[in-house]
């Protein structure tokens, strides 16, 4: 945002509140002002140059977390927003924004293990909570990208339970409020990540599974997702070898 990139929380070893910011221009890293809340398993949207934090866990595996909150980077500051409602687990969700709203797809409770097919949206400007139409599947979502006015659910992994790696696709159209299945990917991964260019989704890396919470395999396979026929293909793979180092 702003031409920076900011880290916020997850886990080395335990859960974090820790904020950095890195500017590519100067190959730059400083640390920033730590969440209130240590968090692991959330995402993080941006927002008319604000960035919201909503759910995720507490404490790993353990205690999830129903706090909401918002930074601004420009004078480094945090804000608490309302809470996201009783009895919505969102950790492990995958997070958009549209309209001034922040829609939040799946998740899962680490108390019990259970996925859930929850559409929470979050609405900024009334902070307002509400629920719409369920996902197909359930699990949780790795990769949500925004192509119009329909988003694009992706892959994701069945934690605790089968853990692998799904190949799933969902289409959610926000102005009807209905979920579509759609093509499933080639290969099926979970932990992977994904972004939209040019009006097409790309989906890198991954692993198709980890018995016991130990990954199976790495994945280096990129795939594009075209909306504008349906279709899934595989666009080469990523390199063995990464580029030089930046800064720590």
């Amino acid at each position: 945002m702003n031409g920076k990139i900011y880290v916020i929380g997850g886990y080395n070893g335990q859960t974090l509140s820790s904020v950095e910011e890195y500017d590519p221009i100067n190959d730059t890293w400083k640390n920033k002002t730590a969440m209130p809340e240590t968090k692991e398993a959330h995402s993080a949207v941006a927002v008319n140059n604000m960035i919201y934090v909503p759910g995720g866990w507490k404490v790993l595996n353990s205690i999830p977390s129903f706090s909401v909150f918002t930074y601004d980077p420009a004078i480094d500051q945090w804000s608490r927003l309302k809470d996201i409602p009783e009895g919505f687990d969102i950790g492990g969700t995958a997070v958009v924004a549209v309209d001034n709203k922040i829609y939040c797809f799946g998740g899962m409770n680490p108390t019990n293990f259970s996925m859930h097919k929850n559409v929470l949206v979050y609405d900024i400007r009334n902070e307002r909570w509400s629920t719409k139409a369920e996902l197909i599947s359930v699990r949780d979502i790795d990769v949500a990208a925004i192509i119009g006015r329909k988003v694009y659910l992706i892959g994701g992994d069945l934690p605790f339970q089968e853990w692998r790696g799904v190949s799933d696709v969902e289409e959610y159209d926000i102005d009807a409020n209905t979920m579509e299945k759609k093509t499933d990917m080639p290969h099926p991964r979970g932990y992977t990540s994904g972004c939209a260019v040019d009006n097409k989704i790309f989906v890198i890396g991954g692993t198709t599974g980890w018995p016991g919470g130990i990954p199976s395999d790495f994945l280096n396979i990129v795939e594009e997702f075209d909306p504008g026929f349906v279709g899934v293909e595989a666009q080469g793979k990523l390199p063995t070898k990464w580029g030089e180092v930046k800064a720590e």
